[in-house]
Parts: structure tokens; C-alpha cells; sequence
């Protein structure tokens, strides 16, 4: 698995060359032919008009900054300076924002490699994951740790019976699961990643509600651990929280983005009025150390009075579990295809 980005670095590299220097002003920045790279603060960006052209992409440019790229049916959407882009309606946040220079836009090559690259040219990536045949199932606190709470309903609670029809829905596919609770009890974040590793899981999804002081935040997102080198995801463009420390499922960063965004076009078809905050990367310590391709979706704000009202529901926690089942099936099928 350590070789997936070397993949997508090797293709950059034919288009980039190896002769780029570094450059610490951001003022300045020192140009690839072809203009295919830049590089600002020590930090290689590459142009993504240079990198996805020879994949045949198309481009239009509704106005000077803004951007959409078509290849297939996949669609990206960049307006605009910003920390994110649309991919087929999608919103999924960057680890390093975005910048235009002499009219092209530039993304950081480390997220162009773990978020671009994965969900628009997935063959680049693809041998180094098999399809899932093993998953662990993570219902989020437990125990002693009840999580958020509102009008006497623990969101443990909940986790877990959205967990158990994940487990029910999957094993009649034919999967093998492991959950890392399946009572009320408390399990340490340390354990949920030994007992991934144990189980030698192919995929890891972790289910948790969320909370917010302002009623007014609704609507489910879902987290990857970031890429090496990125920041967790912010409303603003300054970068926070970097780290060129390598942990394990930095090998599965591509992959994350991908399960993640099949996941939430499933979600999001199902539950089209719950409202999508997005693909977010996250530091949280139950991804850091998996092993696998990792995810963790906060469905819905217990605090918000319809996304409340809405999974109060027993049944509509089992039509989110079927959804999530779809976008597992999405990502298993998505691998198969490009494989054969």
C-alpha cells in the first residue's frame, strides 16, 4: 500500500520534470515548464489544467476564477480562492487552499494525489486495494461515555442501532463484520484500532451524531484522516494542524476519499432535505492508525430540531443504514470495475 502515491507522483513527475527548487516567498514562485507546477512556501502545486489535460479532460471557465472539469461523468467544480471543490455536486474540502496565478489554477500536488487524482483517474491508484471482503463496524462512545445527548437520548445509543443494521445489511450481502461494540460499553479509541488491525479489515466506518452551541447546524459530513502534509478542515484559508509525521492510513488517503464520497452520494440521495456538509478531513486518533481505508460520518446534529425530529425515527436510522450499505456497495463496485 506504501506505493499508492508513489503512483500519482511518478505520472506528475513525466509532466512536471525533476528540476523544480524550492522557493520560500510567497511573493514569488519558481514555474515548471509548461507551467505545470509551482512551488510557494516549500510547497509544490500543480496546475490543474496541465495535469488533467492529457487524461482528456474538458474545461470551461465560467469567469476568470472559476473552474469545471469534465472527464466522463465525473464533474469538479473550483470557484473562486477556497479550501474545496465540487466533485459531481459534492463538496469535499482540501487540506491546502487553492490559488490562481496568469490564469491557471493551482492545487497542492499532495491533495491533487489524495483527493483529485483518486475520484477522477482511480486506475493510477486502484492495484493497491482489493475489494472489501472484511469491515469493521465502529458505533461511536459507549458506556461510561454516553456522547452528546438531547431531550434524554444518548447519541451512543443511537450509533449502535444504526451499527447493528449496518452489520445485518452486509452479512446478507455476504461480508464478514466486526463491530467494536455491539452493547453498551465503553471501548477506548486505542482499542477500536486494535481490534481493525486483529480483524485484518479491508474497510473501517465509524457512525457518530453530532452537536452543535448553534441550534441552527444541521445536516450530516463525513471525515477522513488528512493527507501527509495537510491541515484537518477549517472555514478560513489559513493552514492549521500540519503534520509531515507519517502514520499508517496515510497510505489509504486516496482511498478514503473515495469511500468517503461514495458513502455521502448515497446519503445524500437518500436523505435529499437532511442537508451535506461535506467530505472534511479530521484528526481524529479512531482513523490515524487504521490500517485500511477509514471514515467517520457524523449523521445528523442531535441539537438541530429536524435533523432531531428526522432520526428520532427507528426507521429512518435503518434507511440511513441501507444508504450507507449502498455507498459500500458504490466503492466495492467502483474497484471491481476499474480492476477488470
Amino acid at each position: 500500500m506504501s506505493e499508492t502515491f508513489a503512483i500519482g507522483g511518478q505520472w506528475l513527475s513525466k509532466l512536471v520534470g525533476n528540476s523544480l527548487s524550492t522557493e520560500s516567498s510567497v511573493s514569488k514562485t519558481t514555474t515548471s515548464k509548461a507551467n505545470t507546477s509551482v512551488w510557494r512556501q516549500g510547497r509544490e502545486y500543480v496546475s490543474i489544467r496541465s495535469v488533467l489535460s492529457p487524461l482528456g479532460a474538458h474545461f470551461t471557465s465560467p469567469d476568470a476564477r472559476s473552474l469545471k472539469v469534465s472527464r466522463g461523468p465525473a464533474v469538479l467544480d473550483f470557484t473562486r480562492d477556497g479550501n474545496c471543490f465540487f466533485y459531481n455536486n459534492c463538496k469535499i474540502f482540501l487540506g491546502v487552499p487553492f490559488f490562481w496565478e496568469k490564469q491557471q489554477l493551482y492545487v497542492a500536488k499532495c491533495d491533487f494525489i489524495s483527493k483529485i487524482e483518486p475520484l477522477i483517474h482511480p486506475q493510477g491508484v486502484v492495484s493497491k486495494v482489493s475489494s472489501p471482503k472484511t469491515i469493521v463496524l465502529d458505533a461511536g462512545h459507549g458506556g461510561k461515555d454516553p456522547g452528546t445527548s438531547a431531550r434524554g437520548i444518548c447519541e451512543k445509543t443511537w450509533t449502535l442501532d444504526v451499527v447493528k443494521g449496518l452489520r445485518d445489511q452486509l452479512t446478507q450481502l455476504g461480508y464478514h463484520v466486526v463491530l467494536t461494540r455491539d452493547q453498551d460499553k465503553f471501548v477506548s479509541l486505542a482499542d477500536r484500532v486494535a481490534i481493525t488491525k486483529r480483524a485484518q479489515a479491508d474497510l473501517f466506518v465509524s457512525i457518530h451524531f453530532n452537536a452543535c452551541a448553534s441550534k441552527s447546524a444541521h445536516g450530516f459530513e463525513i471525515f477522513t484522516f488528512p493527507a501527509q502534509g495537510t491541515s484537518a478542515t477549517h472555514t478560513g484559508t489559513r493552514l492549521k494542524s500540519q503534520s509531515s509525521v507519517s502514520v499508517a492510513n496515510h497510505m489509504f488517503s486516496g482511498w478514503n476519499t473515495v469511500l468517503a464520497y461514495s458513502i455521502h452520494s448515497c446519503i445524500k440521495e437518500a436523505f435529499p432535505n437532511l442537508g451535506e456538509r461535506g467530505v472534511k478531513q479530521g484528526r481524529l486518533l479512531v482513523l490515524r492508525n487504521n490500517p485500511c481505508p477509514s471514515i467517520l460520518i457524523e449523521v445528523a446534529f442531535m441539537t438541530n430540531e429536524k435533523d432531531f425530529a428526522l432520526f428520532t425515527r427507528a426507521e429512518k436510522r435503518h434507511e440511513l443504514a441501507r444508504a450507507i450499505v449502498g455507498g459500500i456497495q458504490k466503492y466495492a463496485a467502483n474497484l471491481q470495475h476499474i480492476q477488470h
